[in-house]
């Protein structure tokens, strides 16, 4: 029963078709369709993997695969890691992913005096080998790429026995290995906490207009105070941006935030909704997005929330503006 309740975002299984497409080989397999559901379930997609590599003749091939990553087959999570300033928070944004969308949280933090450890429990214990070969390097690999400055883990734990590929992980990792563990598990030194997320990387082209000095574009100019308090919206949007949080990061209380704001004519909910207002037309023309992910985005707890405000900003429905987006694309192209 160790799948139950396990998914996969459907937009990483895409992470197959660009290694497929990297060496030219193609597949039918009706879970590489990106029209069915936004998750497919980790039983499914183990047997896909199986089926595409069964005659692959490369040893160690998930590690091949999943170098085949880029930041657009993460989706809302691709996002959540331009909006983050360094591995700490980045790593808090993929654990509020995953509550959001798997209603818990898969993998776990723990630290001690000099190190952290990220690791996922029983429930992924004894992965298939080529799955947990392609989710560890993808994981690995993606921090290298967003925090350079944490470099490569100091320990690696595997739940498959070792099968004479020591040389194959320790390569992959740049570190040793540890098989045959209870959990999968990383290991880093706690200052890799503090390790900027950077931007300026192949992996991170899609997202480049989602950096801070993009973002702030949409802000209207405003006086000082107004623009920290937005700039601030933005930064915890995802997570809601709850005006105690806001006021928080600002170091002032709740109250002062809403009398400074009141002296300048300003309510809060007034500037949060502007900037979810212009912050959805943007994510609603990126394709690699579902609505779900978009009102996650926003800062909505319930996609139904997000409809309601959407229609009254707009007089449309989040989906009906998606049509007229495609319609546009479409007509453009003829």
């Amino acid at each position: 029963m160790k799948y139950t309740g396990l998914q996969v975002p459907r937009i990483f299984s895409q992470v197959l078709n660009n290694w497929l497409d990297n060496n030219n080989l193609k597949t039918d397999h009706p879970i590489l369709n990106k029209e069915k559901s936004s998750v497919i379930s980790l039983k499914d997609w183990e047997e896909c993997v199986r089926q595409v590599t069964a005659d692959i003749p490369i040893t160690a091939v998930g590690f091949d695969i999943g170098r085949s990553i880029q930041l657009s087959n993460l989706g809302a999570l691709g996002y959540l890691v331009a909006n983050s300033q360094n591995l700490s928070e980045l790593l808090a944004m993929y654990r509020l992913f995953e509550k959001r969308f798997y209603g818990y949280g898969w993998g776990e933090m723990t630290s001690s005096a000099d190190k952290f450890h990220l690791s996922w429990d029983t429930r992924y214990t004894q992965f298939d080998r080529i799955i947990e070969q392609i989710h560890s390097i993808v994981l690995v690999d993606f921090i290298s790429a967003m925090c350079p400055d944490a470099g490569r883990p100091l320990r690696v734990s595997i739940t498959n026995c070792e099968n004479n590929e020591r040389q194959y992980y320790e390569n992959a990792f740049s570190c040793p290995v540890d098989f045959s563990s209870d959990s999968m598990s990383i290991t880093y030194p706690n200052y890799a906490l503090q390790s900027p997320v950077l931007l300026h990387n192949p992996l991170a082209d899609l997202y480049k207009n989602e950096q801070p000095t993009s973002l702030l574009k949409d802000i209207a100019n405003t006086a000082p105070f107004i623009f920290q308090v937005q700039k601030e919206i933005l930064h915890q949007l995802p997570c809601g941006a709850r005006i105690e949080s806001i006021a928080n990061a600002l170091n002032i209380s709740r109250r002062s935030l809403q009398r400074r704001l009141s002296e300048r004519q300003c309510r809060y909910s007034e500037l949060l909704d502007g900037i979810r207002e212009n912050r959805a037309d943007r994510l609603l023309k990126d394709p690699h997005l579902n609505l779900s992910e978009v009102a996650f985005l926003l800062g909505y707890s319930e996609q139904s929330a997000f409809n309601h405000a959407y229609k009254r900003w707009s007089g449309l429905s989040p989906r009906q503006n998606v049509n007229e987006i495609m319609n546009s694309v479409n007509i453009k192209h003829l």
